[in-house]
């Protein structure tokens, strides 16, 4: 997975795509989580380890302890893209009032999707 994006919170070491400790959980990310550090503190006391101060990395393990219902737990707009290669699946998220517009596409002749935005796409 690859991402460009617009950098507001831990620009020095939010660079994406961010993965777990293992690199088995991947998540590329656009938008903004407001709770995450009431998330991160959270996820610390349940023993994960953070590499980042990126809001981005929350998710990551917030979806290694709920899957798919980490969404659930987030607060703020938000669309991103999970793979889990244990599971070898794609979940694709968006925050429930749609604030930020996703489209996900498959290019003729590529391999993979793209998940993007209304300016065109920003991930592959």
């Amino acid at each position: 997975m690859g991402m460009r994006r617009l950098s507001i919170i831990d620009l020095a070491g939010g660079a994406q795509p961010i993965s777990n400790e293992d690199g088995s959980i991947v998540v590329v990310f656009n938008g903004e989580i407001y709770n995450y550090a009431e998330l991160r503190d959270r996820l610390r006391s349940r023993g994960h380890t953070f590499a980042t101060a990126s809001d981005t990395e929350v998710i990551v393990h917030l979806f290694e302890e709920l899957g798919e219902e980490c969404v659930r737990e987030l607060r703020g707009m938000f669309a991103f893209a999970v793979w889990d290669s244990a599971r070898r699946r794609l979940f694709l998220a968006r925050d429930r009032a749609r604030d930020q517009t996703s489209l996900l596409r498959r290019q003729s002749g590529a391999s993979g999707v793209r998940l993007g935005d209304q300016s065109g796409p920003s991930a592959s």
